[in-house]
């Protein structure tokens, strides 16, 4: 231990604590070891962070949802398929795949849930149950959520794994952040055709379910969303999802990842 220059560990206060966390216990012993708040962790926070955004949200809770009612049931994963890996908030690894697998078979989970809401081989609860969730996940806002979240996931995922790596410094964590925050930046300030190239994708998976792309219901006193001022559906989503979504993750990775913490 006299030659232990650093611990991390998340940033709850029986660990982190700067009275009388076990980080303090140990530094008051052993000088050298300074504390670091685990840099893989702390982007998890930032992907939390998003969570702020309701539509993100909800659309984390459905694939919760969808992915534990397939995977609760032999039946059932034989119907949509077996290859989802459940949502847990704290693997981080694990969160970011389990959105990219929802996104690559996503007409293949919507044709599932079709036949077993019709199936006579379950009974009317599962039935209605199947539905429901059918229903939730074939609108519009949700399609558009769940590809922006795909596209993003997979850098994440990415990071996410470096950070986790048994020899990584802080110089080099801090290297991968700045080169998500740039990537992020970037799309932001060119976010026209980045969404552009996301929105196609999206009319091409709505194409294959039957799903027509338009505007969601506007009401003069909006109290749950904003009214955007505008009839074009790509400019409606990129303004009211894709904007929000990116902003929220720069703030987010410049505060957590602020030159004093």
């Amino acid at each position: 231990m006299n030659k232990c220059v650093g611990q991390g560990y998340d940033g709850c206060a029986t660990m982190a604590g700067h009275i009388s966390g076990v980080q303090k216990r140990i530094n008051n012993v052993y000088p050298m070891a300074n504390f670091f708040h685990c840099a893989s962790h702390r982007l998890n926070l930032v992907i939390n962070d998003l969570n702020s955004l309701a539509e993100v949200r909800n659309c984390i809770g459905k694939i919760k949802e969808v992915t534990t009612f397939v995977r609760d049931s032999a039946l059932r994963r034989n119907i949509v398929g077996s290859h989802l890996t459940k949502l847990c908030e704290t693997r981080f690894v694990e969160k970011h795949k389990s959105i990219r697998q929802f996104k690559d078979q996503y007409v293949t989970i919507v044709e599932g849930l079709e036949e077993i809401s019709k199936s006579n081989n379950f009974n009317s609860k599962t039935r209605q149950r199947t539905y429901e969730m059918l229903t939730a996940i074939t609108t519009p806002t949700f399609v558009v959520i769940l590809s922006i979240m795909a596209k993003y996931s997979s850098k994440f995922e990415t990071v996410s794994t470096v950070l986790q790596a048994v020899d990584v410094d802080l110089q080099e964590a801090t290297k991968h952040i700045q080169d998500l925050l740039s990537m992020l930046e970037i799309d932001r300030n060119n976010c026209e055709n980045r969404f552009n190239t996301i929105f196609n994708g999206v009319k091409l998976v709505a194409s294959k379910i039957d799903l027509e792309l338009k505007l969601p219901r506007r009401s003069i006193k909006q109290v749950h969303r904003e009214n955007y001022p505008t009839n074009d559906v790509e400019i409606y989503f990129r303004q009211s999802l894709f904007i929000p979504y990116l902003e929220s993750i720069i703030m987010s990775l410049k505060d957590r990842f602020s030159d004093e913490k």
